[in-house]
């Protein structure tokens, strides 16, 4: 009884660890994404540095299996059913992102909402290919975990899927799967969401856009940037508009707090290796480079 208690014990301490450095490995991956997102690269760049970022912590990942051999299946099967899918989809939705970003057609709403629709019965197509998996994994379903999520099996057996050649050390028959509907539900859920964005700009009865209502996600230092700028530059009210003026309406219009002015100015003061005006060189160069890419707004066209 002491030594299955024991053994009980060890294989609960097994399973924390690995969950909690996967749980660790998966936050920091997301971060590292958030921030290639706010550094406003262009798409290939921040394809090309997310990729990297993921394909790293895959590494991470393998090498801890490797060195440190599941306590059983059950652990095997919590790594590959759960862990690995989660980070794999990141770099499968990197793709997706990326060739909706290059393939959407330019054009009035219309024909964007039509293309996002399109994408949108792209993705249903796939569930519905996969229907049995797919159900499998909606109601997290495990009579057949020992086949989907153990390595070592049968590849061409008829319960699994077709899957692209794999490393037979990193891989199961459906982790594969698994990650490209976690993805896909990611992708589907931008894609409804542009949707309703474009149908929340509606025309109204008098011939005004209606358009909804923005808020600022960005970093709220940017915005003090932003504010001190049109401040000084004598942008609003003729110059005449005062710079607590601004921060209120900048954080009544745009959902924001961004705090006492002077204080955050005092942020961009102490910039030393950094550019103080980093956030307006970045929209700067970020203006420069659609010109150079020969995308500029050309008057008349667009949907505004």
């Amino acid at each position: 009884m002491i030594c299955k208690c024991l053994f009980i014990s060890i294989t609960l301490k097994l399973n924390f660890m690995l969950k909690e450095k996967c749980e660790t490995w998966l936050v920091q991956l997301r971060e590292k994404l958030k921030s290639m997102e706010r550094e406003g690269a262009n798409a290939l760049e921040k394809l090309t540095g997310s990729v990297a970022a993921i394909r790293d912590t895959l590494g991470l990942m393998r090498k801890e299996i490797l060195e440190n051999p599941f306590s059983g299946p059950e652990e095997e099967i919590l790594f590959f059913k759960y862990y690995k899918p989660r980070c794999y989809a990141l770099m499968i939705l990197q793709f997706e992102e990326f060739d909706l970003g290059q393939y959407k057609p330019a054009g009035p709403d219309d024909i964007l909402r039509q293309y996002y629709l399109q994408e949108l019965e792209f993705v249903r197509r796939f569930f519905a290919r996969n229907a049995f998996l797919y159900g499998y994994y909606r109601n997290d379903m495990t009579e057949l975990d020992h086949v989907y999520f153990i390595r070592g099996k049968d590849l061409n057996s008829g319960l699994l899927p077709a899957v692209p050649d794999a490393d037979p050390l990193f891989s199961t028959g459906a982790d594969y799967l698994f990650s490209k509907f976690i993805a896909y539900e990611w992708l589907q859920d931008k894609l409804l969401e542009a949707v309703r964005d474009l149908e929340a700009v509606q025309r109204a009865p008098g011939g005004s856009r209606k358009v909804r209502s923005l808020r600022w996600t960005g970093e709220s230092i940017n915005l003090v940037e932003l504010g001190y700028g049109l401040f000084d530059s004598g942008q609003l009210n003729e110059g005449k508009a005062g710079i607590g003026e601004i921060f209120s309406w900048l954080e009544e219009k745009l959902q924001v707090s961004i705090g006492i002015p002077a204080r955050r100015f005092v942020e961009i003061s102490r910039r030393k290796r950094l550019s103080r005006t980093r956030f307006l060189d970045q929209m700067r160069d970020a203006i420069n480079r659609k010109v150079d890419e020969g995308d500029a707004f050309v008057p008349g066209k667009g949907k505004f």
